[in-house]
Order: structure tokens, then C-alpha cells, then sequence
């Protein structure tokens, strides 16, 4: 004869809802505490001011240099601008390796042609440092080229001259 299996599928819909939303609960309580201990609020407001300062100051279409870290908080508050690069900087070197490596060399201070290669191979109009890279700004202010247009405490724009 046949096994049958009497299920009762209000119980078993009961026993997971009892289950899932503490879990849902949890997860949603442990993602506001990592987003509160990494400063995510007070970084992305941070980076509000020269958002809104290039959208406000600067062609439509302007290419803007920027760290690929720094895109997401620049872009939520400015889709006005065109951005060096955005998200994961893997893209960046898989399209193009060479001018990728010339992207790293001026992030990390590693060459003496950083004017050259934001004129050059970037076609950058400005420079824009936030909460992250704002501790380069001394380094972008030595050159000649490169003039300071606005300026917070958490982020700086600064123009290419011509």
C-alpha cells in the first residue's frame, strides 16, 4: 500500500514565518550597525558639497577625475558630470590596461606626469577629491595647472587651466 504523509501546510508555512523574520530581523538590525561603525552616512553627505558644486559650476558632460572608491557617493549626488571611473577599478584595467596603469600611477603619487596625464590621456576638466583622497590635496596644489575652485573641509574641486 501506498505511504502517505498527512502535511499540514498552514503549520509549515507557520514554522517558517517563525523562523524567517527574526533572521530578516537580525540581518537588518547587523547592517545598520556595520553602516553606523563605517561612517557611511557622514561620508556620503561629506561629498555633497563639490557634487553639487560641479553640477552647478561646470558644463553638462565635464570629465571629472576621481577615485574609483569615491563614484558612488560623487554620482548619487551629481549625474551631471562624466566621471573617470566608477565602482570596481578591475573594469578600468580590463578595457585598458595601459592608460589604467597611468590612472594608478597619479593616485598613488608614482609619477612626475600627472598634469600630462590628466590633460593627455583623460581629458579630465577637473579634479575632484573627497573624504578619502582629500589628504592629496597638498599634492595636486603644487601644480601650476591645477587651480583650487571649491573647497570644504571633507571634499576640494580643483580645475585644470587650459
Amino acid at each position: 500500500k501506498d505511504f502517505k504523509i498527512n502535511v499540514d501546510k498552514k503549520k509549515i508555512i507557520a514554522i517558517f514565518l517563525i523562523i524567517l523574520i527574526p533572521l530578516t530581523f537580525l540581518s537588518t538590525i547587523e547592517m545598520i550597525k556595520l553602516a553606523k561603525g563605517l561612517g557611511v552616512k557622514e561620508d556620503a553627505q561629506g561629498f555633497m558639497p563639490c557634487a553639487r558644486w560641479l553640477e552647478k559650476n561646470t558644463p553638462e558632460g565635464s570629465t571629472v577625475f576621481n577615485y574609483w572608491n569615491e563614484f558612488p557617493m560623487f554620482f548619487f549626488h551629481n549625474t551631471h558630470n562624466k566621471y573617470m571611473t566608477g565602482l570596481d577599478p578591475t573594469y578600468f584595467y580590463n578595457y585598458n590596461p595601459e592608460v589604467y596603469r597611468k590612472y594608478e600611477s597619479v593616485l598613488l603619487i608614482r609619477t612626475n606626469k600627472t598634469v600630462e596625464f590628466l590633460r593627455n590621456d583623460f581629458k579630465a576638466d577637473y579634479v575632484v577629491l573627497g573624504t578619502f583622497t582629500k589628504k592629496l590635496q597638498g599634492y595636486y596644489n603644487a601644480f601650476n595647472d591645477l587651480e583650487v575652485v571649491f573647497e570644504t573641509p571633507t571634499c576640494a574641486v580643483l580645475k585644470l587651466k587650459k
